[in-house]
């Protein structure tokens, strides 16, 4: 009891210190730069371990039974709408299985924005760039749980003399019994110029057969600039942990940066090398956006 007293205190910490964060720009944080996650309606804030490596959720990595590891992401977001190609990678290292120390980057171009001058001739076509380097710190406080810190700098380039930068702060927390799963994320807290993202989530693995396993994860999230809210439901089969599907349903605000969509993946793993694959089905306005996962853990 005094365990479960003392997760429920930090969820409510790390909730309520972010509420009411406000922001002007969309970021990585509601961009899917993980295809694991992505392919189960971007519930990765409820994974356990290293499943796809991110320096933001590190309460989650230090979960992971492993010393090191290694990821690396590319995908096509919505390219009818605002065509970026959002490019991550992410390594961890777990010292002792008690200190987990990451760090990782996300760079994506965005859309193109032509100069005028005062006549309203256009001058120059510029495509605007968007790139996040972070590093993150984890503390495994007993074999069920696990909090940790990161901290992360954003570059926004609109033009040749317009830019912007800003440092942001993510928490996380997760607690793990058995096939139980509850995660607690919090993104860009501490700067009005980020877009400020929390996340709740639940994940339960069964086993209905040996060498099968079947994962169901429910996350909800919500954008502070826009007191967006969200809910993704998400599942998983894994066949003799060499080959998993998945599948989920995200529903979102069609304004208000993610809207609802159908999400489909596939993944291979062996000898710690896993090749994870996602896509999303948006409308034709928006185009649909598919994101891969190569990843390392040892």
């Amino acid at each position: 009891m005094k365990t479960i007293r003392y997760i429920f205190l930090v969820c409510s910490v790390l909730w309520t210190s972010v509420w009411g964060i406000s922001a002007q720009s969309l970021n990585y944080s509601v961009v899917p730069v993980n295809a694991g996650w992505t392919a189960m309606a971007g519930t990765g804030v409820g994974v356990a371990g290293g499943d796809g490596i991110q320096w933001n959720r590190v309460a989650q990595v230090s979960m992971a039974e492993k010393t090191a590891g290694a990821s690396i992401s590319y995908g096509n977001w919505q390219p009818a709408l605002s065509d970026k190609h959002p490019l991550s990678a992410s390594v961890f290292y777990n010292l002792n299985q008690r200190f987990t120390f990451t760090l990782g980057t996300v760079v994506f171009n965005g859309n193109n924005i032509t100069f005028q001058d005062d006549q309203g001739n256009p001058l120059e076509t510029y495509r605007s760039k968007e790139s996040v380097l972070g590093a993150g710190f984890g503390y495994k406080i007993s074999s069920g749980l696990s909090v940790g810190l990161s901290v992360d700098y954003t570059s926004l380039q609109l033009g040749p003399d317009l830019s912007n930068s800003a440092i942001g702060f993510d928490l996380s927390a997760m607690y793990n019994s058995g096939n139980l799963s509850v995660g607690v994320l919090a993104c860009d807290l501490a700067n009005a110029d980020l877009p400020g993202r929390g996340a709740v989530a639940v994940s339960y693995e069964l086993m209905p057969a040996m060498n099968h396993r079947v994962e169901v994860q429910s996350e909800t999230g919500l954008v502070f600039s826009t007191k967006s809210a969200s809910l993704g439901l998400g599942f998983r089969y894994t066949s003799y942990d060499l080959i998993s599907v998945s599948a989920g349903y995200y529903l979102g605000n069609k304004e208000d940066y993610i809207p609802s969509h159908v999400s489909l993946g596939t993944g291979i793993h062996f000898g710690g090398v896993s090749m994870d694959c996602a896509c999303l089905l948006f409308d034709s306005d928006r185009g649909n956006s598919w994101i891969a996962t190569l990843s390392y853990s040892l």
